[in-house]
């Protein structure tokens, strides 16, 4: 059995998932709260922990080819991507004014395989992420992405309500 007493290896990679939800608010607040710097091990006492702010976008289903390349599609593509880069750089300022170190990444796919391929490329101590709350039969029928990502992450995931 595992000694339940040795000391933890201390968190260094923190990939924090986002979307525009409460949860994911709350998932930032908590990272900036929660997880006191290690002050015990470089010259100036201060070792930061580094966070990846990550927003996944979904692809979206394709308009006909007809609409797919007017001024209204590519206006609303261009909305979509400036708000989730917006979203990303203002939490990622955030946890560096607490004493992080942050970037920020955006991608288009399937959010919980996108999740696990950079924790996994960044070999992420830690996955933390809000929890949407779906409903049961949702949960069922669809899954979630912090359920994906809780049962194929190769590191701990941490879902915050």
């Amino acid at each position: 059995m595992a000694d339940l007493k040795a000391k933890a290896a201390p968190l260094r990679r923190i990939i924090l998932a986002i979307d525009a939800s409460e949860a994911s608010a709350k998932a930032v607040w908590f990272v900036r709260t929660k997880f006191p710097l290690d002050r015990s091990t470089s010259k100036d006492g201060q070792v930061p922990i580094h966070v990846t702010v990550l927003h996944v976008m979904k692809r979206r289903p394709l308009a006909p080819i007809e609409f797919r390349f007017t001024a209204p599609w590519i206006k609303s593509e261009k909305k979509v991507k400036d708000v989730a880069r917006r979203l990303v750089q203002q939490s990622a300022q955030q946890l560096i004014k607490e004493g992080f170190t942050a970037e920020h990444i955006c991608k288009i796919g399937d959010p919980a395989e996108e999740i696990m391929k950079v924790a996994a490329k960044q070999e992420a101590d830690l996955i933390v992420m809000g929890a949407k709350g779906l409903g049961t039969i949702d949960r069922v029928l669809l899954g979630s992405v912090s359920m994906q990502v809780l049962q194929y992450a190769h590191c701990p995931v941490l879902v915050v309500r």
